[in-house]
């Protein structure tokens, strides 16, 4: 499987209209997993990077790691 990590462009308003056609060509190309770094602040949209997140099947790593590094007693 092929896999990308994908980090919106600095200074980036709205960087939809710059990721979702390069994401399109890593699909074509045989892409089926993104990790995109973002933040669970940004949830999904019709603009911006939510729209970016709309288009992916969103995983926050942030919740895996605390999750992993939190300790049950």
């Amino acid at each position: 499987m092929l896999a990308i990590y994908a980090i919106p462009p600095l200074g980036e308003v709205d960087p939809a209209p710059i990721m979702l056609p390069f994401l399109d060509q890593a699909r074509s190309a045989g892409v089926r997993r993104v990790v995109l770094l973002s933040s669970s602040a940004i949830g999904p949209a019709e603009h911006g990077l939510g729209l970016v997140h709309a288009r992916l099947d969103a995983l926050f790593p942030e919740w895996a790691v605390s999750s992993v590094s939190s300790r049950t007693p």
